[in-house]
């Protein structure tokens, strides 16, 4: 059973839907707190929500927070496990004014690293407090939310900043802020992970405010944590398992955009990364062939300004750069795709392999048709299909690198190739780009909760 696609726009805010989250964790008797600094919680800014529950809370929550999203008519787009006991959500919803939002709860029980257990959920959860009176729930009180004892969350901040060989001024303000509220707990929380040297440098820069020697010192400290926490064979037979399901289930997504010289496709897929970037750990713009590699952020794509400029090449050699050109297709979508894929990259490409069959002029082939559809079965395929597609005169407005009966013609071949892709979606390109985006974005959110519904069976 697939989730219901919302379409109609809802005014809440990020912020309205956080705390209806805290509030369903609530109603649902689940034990929690929020880790990390809990000041920037409501902020505007779309990081993730750092949240600790139990481990039986958090098997709940796997298959319960599809109700959350149902009842605050949002879409649940993302499910990834990053560690044996941690599993990152994202909800997505198109407010009133059309602005994609999302809410990224980062749920874990047990605190683990690279596979090896850190911190428990209970000590994490012990002695938490209640910050009151921050939000207003459906009924207008005013809530709050938990948070951990200071020295756990002194311990679990340093803990994490360490491994991650980041420790900015920012994260050391933080660490002194709970570490005077609680020095000696802070300090005794230290005494399983690092010796006494270790502690004394970090209780130096915790009460003089004086990070440099810790930040100079990141690398030693992360070693000695790892040679200090074991990982068990149960712990290492468990992070395999985790690492081969992200592997055999993706939580990226592979885009192709189709589409003749002058419907807008790099200036649609630069708008649509930027607006739904935050459904994703990366994103990626890929011009053509993967083999080619990913263009960076504010790179245009190559351009031809006289894309049959060139006459073809003969049979013999036609065949070869065919045959060539697919195994980068292959080659390329294994070695540099699907890895991607794996690590929750949105990978989208401007133009594909099936430009090859609309335009074979552009790729000089000369060679016979049939062999090239043939061809294009074994091609690695996408999760979507986009099409833009506007009229003749529409193009040509935009681009006059083609004569009109060129121009005429490839549109019309990408609309039959259209009827006959799999996952395939029409959006008309003659709109502006301010509404072709929220179009796009619409199709690629609805395809992302459906994935998830078919996934967890919800």
């Amino acid at each position: 059973m697939s989730l219901p696609v919302h379409d109609k726009k809802i005014a809440l805010s990020r912020q309205e839907i956080l705390s209806n989250f805290f509030t369903f964790l609530s109603r649902q008797g689940i034990e929690y707190c929020v880790v990390g600094n809990s000041d920037t919680v409501f902020s505007d800014a779309p990081g993730d929500i750092d949240i600790v529950v139990l481990e039986e809370d958090l098997s709940f929550l796997e298959k319960e927070l599809h109700i959350f999203a149902l009842e605050n008519k949002v879409k649940l787009v993302q499910i990834l496990q990053h560690e044996q006991t941690a599993w990152y959500f994202a909800f997505h919803w198109t407010d009133a004014e059309g602005r994609q939002c999302f809410l990224h709860p980062d749920i874990c029980a047990d605190y683990y690293r690279n596979g090896k257990r850190l911190l428990t959920a209970e000590e994490l959860l012990t002695d938490k407090k209640l910050i009151r009176d921050i939000f207003e729930d459906n009924s207008g009180n005013l809530q709050g939310f938990y948070v951990p004892a200071p020295r756990k969350e002194f311990i679990y901040y340093l803990l994490k900043k360490i491994d991650k060989q980041k420790l900015d001024a920012n994260h050391a303000a933080h660490l002194m802020e709970v570490f005077q509220q609680d020095p000696e707990g802070a300090l005794s929380e230290l005494i399983p992970f690092f010796p006494h040297e270790s502690i004394n440098l970090i209780r130096s820069a915790a009460e003089s405010g004086h990070w440099q020697p810790v930040q100079e010192k990141l690398v030693l400290l992360r070693q000695t944590l790892h040679q200090t926490v074991k990982q068990t064979p149960t712990m290492m037979l468990l992070e395999t398992m985790r690492c081969i399901r992200r592997f055999l289930e993706p939580t990226g997504l592979h885009v192709v955009f189709l589409g003749p010289d002058g419907c807008g496709k790099s200036s649609v897929i630069e708008k649509t990364l930027e607006e739904i970037a935050p459904a994703y750990r990366r994103v990626q713009y890929v011009h053509l062939e993967p083999w080619q590699g990913c263009l960076e952020p504010g790179v245009e794509p190559p351009v031809l300004t006289e894309p049959h400029g060139k006459s073809d090449w003969n049979l013999l050699l036609s065949v070869m750069k065919l045959c060539y050109l697919v195994s980068k297709y292959i080659v390329g979508y294994f070695s540099k795709i699907y890895p991607k894929l794996a690590r929750s990259t949105l990978v989208t490409f401007d133009r594909y392999y099936q430009d090859v069959l609309v335009d074979p002029r552009r790729f000089r082939y000369g060679g016979p048709a049939w062999l090239s559809k043939v061809l294009s079965w074994i091609i690695p395929k996408p999760a979507l299909y986009i099409l833009l597609d506007a009229s003749p005169e529409v193009l040509l407005a935009r681009k006059q690198e083609l004569p009109p009966e060129e121009v005429a013609r490839q549109r019309q071949e990408y609309l039959a190739l259209f009827k006959k892709l799999p996952n395939a979606h029409l959006v008309d390109a003659s709109q502006p780009l301010e509404e072709i985006v929220p179009q796009v974005n619409q199709i690629i959110m609805d395809y992302m909760a459906e994935r998830i519904g078919h996934r967890y069976g919800f």
